[in-house]
């Protein structure tokens, strides 16, 4: 390990978060949407007097990873400080979690859905049994989003497929569709969406809150038409394919 390395290491503060990092070190993929700094980069801020070592950030930068003096981790940005887990090392664990939860449920439905979600809450509490110690956590949020996925609160259904609804004269732009897309496949998300066509087939796949992640859906698309002379026939085009494709999500589509 090279010099930066050794001192991002020193100035964390419990030594089992440098235990674990030494050993295993941070996930290095992005889970839910939190990135973590190599650990030379780790580096001190202060916020409302308080200082924090920054490990990482959340949703592409809006908001910093924070680990205080007492080891806590805390989501620290857009004028508001979350609590997160009580230590590094325990949030590493709860993402990767969240990662293997989220494989294990692709093609999975019904009663088995909800026990794995049982099982995942569990794991997140085991882990740190203060992580949802109350209403207002990163973790609580998480899995307020999941129970909201798995409750379906738009009661309505064409045969076996849940019906969703894009209204070509709520959007104009590229950037808008991307917004109302954001709006009828997602519900009370702790987070703000991207704003792009990877984003867009990720909330196709549901689990953000309106449908079950892999549930098969029909997507009614009103004034289609319209929609095509706004964005283009390519651009529609090829939002279609995504739709359509089965290797991402079940959708049928409708245009209207």
């Amino acid at each position: 390990m090279d010099s930066g390395a050794d001192k991002g290491l020193l100035m964390t503060p419990d030594t089992e978060s440098r235990l674990y990092i030494e050993s295993k070190g941070l996930p290095a993929d992005e889970i839910l949407l939190v990135s973590f700094c190599p650990v030379g980069k780790f580096h001190k801020t202060a916020y409302e007097n308080e200082e924090y070592l920054i490990v990482g950030n959340e949703d592409e930068g809006e908001c910093d990873i924070g680990v205080n003096r007492h080891g806590n981790v805390y989501c620290i940005g857009l004028g508001e400080k979350t609590y997160v887990a009580a230590s590094l090392a325990k949030f590493a664990k709860q993402l990767l979690a969240f990662k293997s939860f989220k494989q294990s449920v692709e093609n999975c439905g019904g009663e088995s859905l909800k026990k794995r979600v049982n099982g995942f809450r569990e794991t997140v509490t085991g882990i740190d049994k203060t992580a949802t110690k109350n209403s207002a956590t990163f973790w609580s949020k998480i899995l307020e989003n999941i129970d909201g996925a798995l409750e379906i609160p738009i009661g309505t259904f064409g045969g076996d497929r849940q019906i969703f609804t894009i209204d070509g004269r709520k959007f104009s732009t590229l950037k808008g569709f991307f917004i109302e897309a954001g709006k009828v496949f997602t519900l009370n998300l702790s987070w703000e969406l991207g704003k792009d066509f990877n984003v867009f087939t990720d909330i196709l796949r549901g689990g953000f809150g309106r449908h079950y992640y892999g549930e098969p859906i029909l997507i009614k698309w009103l004034h289609y038409e319209k929609s095509q002379r706004n964005l283009g026939v390519e651009t529609m085009e090829h939002i279609t394919k995504l739709i359509l494709d089965k290797n991402n999500a079940d959708c049928i589509l409708e245009k209207l």
